[in-house]
């Protein structure tokens, strides 16, 4: 059997750096405080950086562990060099709540659709145009 370890649960994107050299760059601190269940990375903000979207969230760990419920969804503003800021679900819009399970990201015409889906919930979504 294989015996895998790791030195640590810090989620974020590994950068390729070329010739086979990846760099790991951790999300801001508001992306490490639950789970994440899904990941989207577009130009969500239309400013030539790619951005990452997450959702998360979770009611199935054990009793002794507790809810992991910081984080529903969260924008992270592409900055340039794999460096990503949070932003705030006042300023990005994005006020989900519950267990965010998976999203779909549609763009039409200069329309963009952000769906939700949630664990024994609705979905929520959130059109832009």
């Amino acid at each position: 059997m294989d015996v895998y370890k790791t030195n640590f649960f810090t989620s974020g994107v590994l950068m390729n750096e070329g010739n086979g050299v990846f760099r790991f760059i951790p999300f801001p601190e508001k992306a490490q405080l639950s789970n994440i269940n899904d990941v989207i990375i577009s130009d969500i903000d239309k400013d030539g950086i790619k951005d990452i979207l997450v959702c998360g969230n979770s009611e199935d760990p054990a009793v002794m562990v507790g809810v992991y419920d910081a984080t529903s969804a969260l924008l992270l503003k592409g900055t340039g060099r794999g460096k990503f800021a949070a932003v705030s679900a006042v300023e990005s819009g994005l006020a989900v709540r519950g267990e965010s399970r998976r999203m779909v990201y549609l763009e039409d015409k200069g329309k963009t659709t952000l769906i939700f889906l949630k664990n024994n919930e609705a979905v929520q979504v959130f059109v832009r145009e």
